[in-house]
């Protein structure tokens, strides 16, 4: 059973790294770094008190919960946050306030027991509830309705209950449909690898192809003839016909086996081919593809002459390619097993 742990750690998420660069922090962030943590504080308040109601002032409240939570003083972090509630009403700091404190309320307490207060908070500023995504019934859902300060914290928030499904391999299926929903609604959220942890997450999952209605794929299956070739001379009689099949990038729609035909000059064979499978890294970065390698062989020889192969495959989410090509037996040379298998 999962635990939810202290939100206040070092290195604070909500902190704008433009704003403490700016001279005004020079100070407060050396105090901090040499552990002079009180006088830190003086100098974190000064610039509170000189810019309220400003950037400055809410990423230095930010610093001094830091600074509280390395001395152990949690109350204070609280306060802060209280204070943050009152001073920044109908911001992005209001509602990053106001989980801290609910977190604070709930800390120690079952990640079942905290889920529900989270989504009310997320479904209170017209964020979709987690429970509807995880259960496949957002496809609808309006980001639009939520204000756009609240945008960016929400992905966060979001986020941070996906990597926690993530962590749990009976919950890949509702952290995958989390990713999802985030990769679809927060298009411009890059502070977390969205696009690399669904991609683990569904390929760990043992519903990979249940998910391609949400797939950006728009292209059919890659259909590439390995043996023979379009226009060969084939000397054997059993020759092996070998064709490869890729359906790009392993988060997209992937061929549906079920669906491939495969015939032999008019005759379906589909039920005597073999499938081999494997799961590759392409070259290209975060790129995952499976590529599938159909094998035939014929069990009876096959006459001299022109034969026609047809494959036709399917991914998931529904494009389809075939192809079509003939090669040419001819008679077996004197030197060669008229029963040869090789092309």
């Amino acid at each position: 059973m999962l635990f939810i742990s202290p939100l206040f750690a070092i290195d604070n998420i909500w902190l704008d790294r433009d704003i403490i660069r700016n001279p005004m922090f020079k100070q407060p962030m050396f105090y901090i770094s040499a552990c002079n943590y009180d006088r830190a504080l003086t100098e974190l308040q000064k610039i509170v008190d000189q810019y309220p109601g400003t950037e400055y002032a809410v990423n230095a409240q930010l610093l001094k919960t830091e600074v509280y939570y390395i001395l152990n003083e949690n109350q204070k972090i609280i306060q802060e946050y209280q204070s943050m509630l009152q001073n920044y009403p109908n911001t992005k700091y209001w509602l990053i306030a106001q989980e801290a404190i609910l977190y604070d309320r709930y800390q120690g307490e079952t990640f079942e027991t905290w889920l529900p207060i989270e989504d009310k908070l997320i479904t209170d500023v017209g964020g979709e509830s987690i429970y509807k995504i995880i259960q496949g019934k957002s496809i609808n859902y309006d980001i639009s309705q939520v204000m756009p300060q609240y945008r960016s914290v929400l992905a966060e928030f979001y986020t941070g209950i996906a990597a926690v499904f993530a962590d749990d391999r009976e919950q890949y299926d509702s952290a995958i449909k989390l990713w999802l929903f985030i990769r679809e609604n927060f298009p411009n959220f890059t502070r977390y690898p969205v696009e690399d942890s669904l991609t683990g997450c569904v390929l760990k999952s043992k519903n990979i192809n249940d998910y391609s209605q949400y797939q950006k794929d728009t292209t059919p299956p890659q259909i590439t003839i390995d043996s023979p070739h379009h226009g060969n001379r084939v000397h054997g009689l059993k020759p092996r016909i070998q064709v490869a099949l890729q359906d790009g990038d392993i988060m997209a729609a992937q061929v549906n086996l079920s669906k491939l035909i495969f015939t032999m000059d008019g005759q379906d064979v589909t039920d005597k081919m073999k499938v081999h499978s494997a799961v590759n890294t392409s070259a290209q970065p975060r790129v995952t593809f499976e590529k599938i390698k159909i094998v035939y062989k014929p069990e009876s020889p096959l006459a001299v002459g022109s034969h026609t192969v047809y494959v036709k495959a399917e991914d998931y989410g529904g494009r389809s390619s075939e192809k079509t090509w003939t090669f040419t037996i001819v008679k077996p040379s004197l030197y060669r097993d008229g029963d040869d298998e090789d092309n």
